[in-house]
């Protein structure tokens, strides 16, 4: 497969990465409004349930992760090139090989090792996801503190990386400041979500 057909793929990947990352996201802040309202997971739980089990929202949700996977791998296979053919931001790369051991951990902490008890939210026996994370990230400071790192990362990731996609396009440049502009808000959003999590359980929980 020659390279400008992996950048093409890896790019609608990418696309696809953002919305798996603002979906992931969307969910997780759930924790923090069941936390702020005292409602013991219930919004955090039933979400996760449904997403589980609706076979529209599961369906989305693992196109959107396979699509996560696959512009890691065929991102990697581009820094390599790169790295290889001495081009490209270094940074970028540094920050794509930080941001995916971090994935590797937060699987493996999150889905593999994990001991889950169940809890019955309107009439349904339903897994308590929502007391596993909350106690997680309140009791492990080093861990919070990676998950902020990492967020941060990601944002300023998202950022760049949209940019360089933007530059590739040929967009009228009257469009250019406001693209600029939207790419900004969301990346920046994007990391001040993914920072209030593990904050608002560290300090306020």
């Amino acid at each position: 497969m020659n390279k400008p057909i992996i950048s093409i793929i890896s790019s609608i990947a990418g696309i696809c990465t953002l919305l798996f990352i603002v979906l992931h996201l969307a969910v997780n802040l759930l924790l923090v409004l069941d936390a702020i309202a005292n409602t013991q997971g219930y919004y955090y739980n039933s979400m996760h349930y449904f997403m589980q089990h609706n076979s529209v929202a599961y369906t989305l949700e693992k196109t959107f992760a396979l699509g996560f996977v696959l512009h890691i791998l065929l991102a990697n296979i581009l820094a390599f090139n790169k790295i290889r053919n001495k081009q490209g931001s270094k940074d970028m790369i540094i920050m794509g090989f930080l941001l995916l051991i971090f994935t590797v951990l937060h699987v493996l902490q999150f889905k593999v090792k994990r001991t889950i008890e169940y809890v019955e939210l309107d009439g349904v026996l339903k897994p308590d996801i929502y007391q596993f994370i909350s106690h997680f990230f309140s009791s492990n400071w080093q861990y919070s503190l990676l998950y902020m790192f990492s967020g941060i990362l990601l944002g300023v990731h998202l950022q760049n990386g949209f940019v360089s996609m933007i530059k590739k396009i040929n967009i009228d440049k009257k469009y250019q400041k406001l693209i600029s502009i939207t790419i900004k808000i969301t990346s920046y959003s994007i990391m001040i979500g993914f920072l209030l999590i593990p904050l608002y359980f560290l300090f306020f929980s």
